[in-house]
C-alpha cells in the first residue's frame, strides 16, 4: 500500500507540474484509514486531465521503473564480469601448480612451453580483472578475496599493459562504430 501512495503522490506531482492543482497527494494517515473521505467520494469517470497528461505520467513512471531495474542489473552484471575473470584467475594458478609439480618439468620442452602459454593467459587475465576492477568502482565493490587478489598481485602487473587494455575496449568500440557507418 505504500509503494502504490508513493506512486499515485508521484503522479500527483506531474499533474501538479502541468497545472492541474485540483488533485492533492494523499497521507499515510488517509490511505490507511477506512473510513476516510477518499473512500467515500464517488469519483466520476471523466475528469478534467487531458488523457496525453496521464499517458506521458503513465510513462514517466514506467520508464523509472524500468531504468530502476537496468541498473541492478547491470550492477549484477559487473560483479559476474569481476567473480568470472577472478575465478579464471584461480584456475590458471591452479594448472600452472599442476605443471610446475609434474615429474620432470625441468627437463621438458614441451611442459616447459605450455607453462609459458598458461603464464601469459594468466598475466592477461590479471590485467582484465584490474582493469575491470577500476572501471566499475564506482558502481561495484568487489569481494574481500578479489581485493586481496588484486593486492597481492599489482607488482606483478605492467602499467602499460592495464592501460593498454582500456585503450583495446576504447578501440573495439569505435570499431563498432565504424561497421554501423556502411
Amino acid at each position: 500500500m505504500r509503494k502504490q501512495l508513493r506512486v499515485f503522490n508521484s503522479s500527483v506531482d506531474i499533474l501538479r507540474q502541468y497545472n492541474y492543482e485540483s488533485f492533492s497527494p494523499l497521507t499515510w494517515e488517509d490511505a490507511s484509514d477506512v473510513s476516510s473521505a477518499i473512500y467515500t467520494i464517488n469519483i466520476p469517470n471523466e475528469d478534467d486531465v487531458p488523457l496525453s497528461i496521464k499517458r506521458s505520467a503513465i510513462d514517466a513512471h514506467t520508464l523509472i521503473a524500468r531504468c530502476c531495474r537496468e541498473i541492478k542489473y547491470l550492477e549484477s552484471e559487473m560483479s559476474n564480469a569481476l567473480a568470472d575473470y577472478f575465478n579464471q584467475c584461480l584456475e590458471f594458478e591452479s594448472r600452472l601448480s599442476l605443471l610446475s609439480s609434474r615429474g620432470g618439468f625441468e627437463h621438458s620442452n614441451f611442459l616447459q612451453g605450455l607453462y609459458s602459454i598458461i603464464a601469459h593467459q594468466l598475466y592477461d587475465e590479471r590485467v582484465q580483472l584490474f582493469a575491470a576492477c577500476d572501471m566499475f568502482k564506482k558502481y561495484v565493490t568487489p569481494s574481500l578475496q578479489v581485493t586481496d587478489y588484486i593486492v597481492k598481485h599489482t607488482g606483478q602487473i605492467n602499467v602499460i599493459d592495464y592501460y593498454s587494455a582500456d585503450e583495446e575496449v576504447a578501440n573495439d568500440e569505435d570499431d563498432d562504430s565504424d561497421i554501423d557507418d556502411y
